[in-house]
């Protein structure tokens, strides 16, 4: 499915530039469990956790310097980024496989608790 850059670096980053709707659909679609988006919580693990997946597919998430980015330029700290690699992504949710991987990386307590909470829910990955 394909995303805008400022919701692919909003989910890596943990900056908001973009409609926070618009972001816990992705995390939404990516992780594969609801989240709550007044639960700050547990849009801060959604963060750490799809961290490393999107580092993995989109490299370039490497490069970007969060100190650069603040209140009075964020929008413009964006627009630099979609320019440099590109409006829109394909991105894939996080495969099954890759969460014992996580929770070996990770918070083994935030992994255990996002597996639960996608077992709970039943859920698959939304195409919305």
């Amino acid at each position: 499915m394909q995303y805008d850059t400022s919701i692919i670096v909003s989910a890596y980053t943990g900056i908001l530039c973009c409609e926070i709707d618009e972001l816990i659909a992705f995390f939404r679609y990516i992780c594969g469990y609801p989240i709550d988006k007044n639960n700050e919580k547990a849009v801060a693990n959604a963060v750490k956790l799809s961290g490393p997946w999107l580092e993995k597919k989109f490299r370039w998430l490497k490069t970007i310097d969060r100190k650069d980015c603040n209140k009075d330029n964020w929008e413009s700290w964006i627009a630099n980024i979609s320019q440099q690699f590109g409006s829109r992504h394909n991105v894939m949710p996080i495969p099954a496989e890759w969460w014992e991987k996580l929770a070996t990386r990770m918070n083994r307590e935030i992994a255990d608790e996002l597996r639960k909470l996608r077992i709970a829910s039943k859920a698959k990955p939304s195409l919305n």
